[in-house]
């Protein structure tokens, strides 16, 4: 049962998270040559990293007593999933190498993580007699795992559902944790009731309550309005077949970027990315359009490189792509030139380029910029609303 469990999950995962995003086989040998296993499920993503601990009771095991299935949450739940997540923390920290096979195949190495973001979580799976108090605990502070989510399988099902996006799961598990640990009264509703008051009252300006939940079901999500997915999978496929030796790395970094994208700026990139395939396509001069959403640290430049020579164009767009990272001094710019296939004026062949360094003064680009003021199109500040209700 719980394999069955951990391969639901793992499927989850990678439905939301991306296969290159998500492990499940996390057993590996330790510096004392013992096997033993990192956690059940992790997800890792840039600088997000989830912990996952399943725990299921198995339904020949359940009982109709209340206090037996109580004892069972306790038990496997509060105490010995927490400490596992302790010692997920642990090793982490003490070994010297935790090489984990991702679910597209690729080997990386949990030691070179450097999460700024850390989510601990216990997926489970309880019996039918489960008392309430039980099933609505959020989750409890640990002096050697910090705040450790509680959700039941079906919760984190529906908040994955409902979310949609890596960036806004991670959202709102940093706002669950801190909410739950300061208003007690999280424990006493459902886990979508706690959704809807962070869909639209992060700023806590009301306590949450059940009916928050008519605030989840009024919830906008349509995907197709938003998901760039059936934009992007062909095209960078495309990348592994002309950037060479590297093209796997290229390939992890770009998709990490596109995968902490929120669905408003996913909005944003998918308008820009048909922009420069429109331009591409009527071979109009242009110059490149660009965004920078603060919160990811990472700008953004679209380039039509029709009109560039086929054998300068890399070139070019790496020139732009550090020309527009200096002008905004942003810590990451990710460069998309779009250019029609030879063989085929209905289809595209698009470069990525990503640039991933800290921000210094450059006397040459610099001096570039102030001669060249106008070689971009102008950046309009927005404030683009994350969610839309019914």
């Amino acid at each position: 049962m719980k394999l069955d469990q951990e391969a639901r999950i793992a499927d989850l995962n990678q439905d939301f998270f991306l296969r290159e995003f998500t492990y499940s086989g996390t057993k590996f040998r330790s510096q004392s040559g013992q096997e033993l296993e990192l956690c059940d499920g992790a997800i890792w993503i840039d600088d997000l990293l989830i912990l996952i601990q399943a725990k299921v009771r198995n339904p020949s095991d359940a009982t109709a007593c209340v206090e037996t299935e109580s004892k069972w949450f306790s038990r496997k739940v509060e105490k010995n999933a927490v400490k596992q997540i302790g010692d997920s923390l642990r090793y982490l920290e003490t070994e010297m190498k935790l090489p984990m096979q991702n679910h597209r195949g690729q080997l990386l190495d949990f030691k070179k993580a450097e999460p700024s973001t850390i989510h601990r979580l216990v997926v489970y799976t309880p019996s039918p007699k489960i008392t309430s108090r039980h099933f609505l605990k959020k989750g409890r502070v640990s002096s050697k795992s910090g705040f450790v989510h509680f959700i039941s399988e079906g919760d984190y099902q529906a908040i994955c559902v409902t979310l949609m996006t890596p960036a806004e799961i991670s959202q709102y598990l940093n706002f669950r944790a801190e909410y739950v640990q300061r208003d007690p009264n999280a424990n006493e509703v459902s886990e979508k009731a706690l959704v809807g008051k962070y869909l639209t009252d992060s700023d806590d300006t009301e306590d949450v309550c059940d009916e928050h939940e008519f605030v989840t079901d009024r919830l906008i999500n349509d995907p197709e309005e938003f998901s760039v997915s059936k934009l992007l999978w062909g095209y960078l496929d495309q990348l592994q077949a002309y950037e060479g030796p590297n093209a796997s790395l290229q390939y992890h970094k770009i998709l990490s970027i596109l995968a902490m994208m929120k669905r408003n700026v996913m909005r944003e990139f998918k308008t820009r990315l048909r922009w420069a395939m429109d331009k591409a396509t009527s071979n109009e001069a242009c110059l490149p359009t660009r965004m920078y959403p603060f919160y990811m640290g990472c700008s953004f430049i679209f380039i039509s490189l029709e009109q560039i020579e086929p054998e300068t164009r890399v070139a070019f767009l790496e020139r732009y792509a550090l020309l527009s990272k200096q002008d905004l001094k942003s810590e990451r710019c990710l460069a998309v030139g779009v250019s029609r296939r030879q063989d085929n004026s209905e289809s595209f062949l698009v470069h990525w380029i990503v640039f991933d360094h800290p921000w210094t003064p450059d006397l040459e680009l610099d001096e570039y910029l102030a001669k060249n003021p106008d070689c971009f199109n102008p950046i309009r500040e927005a404030e683009l609303g994350l969610y839309q209700l019914k």
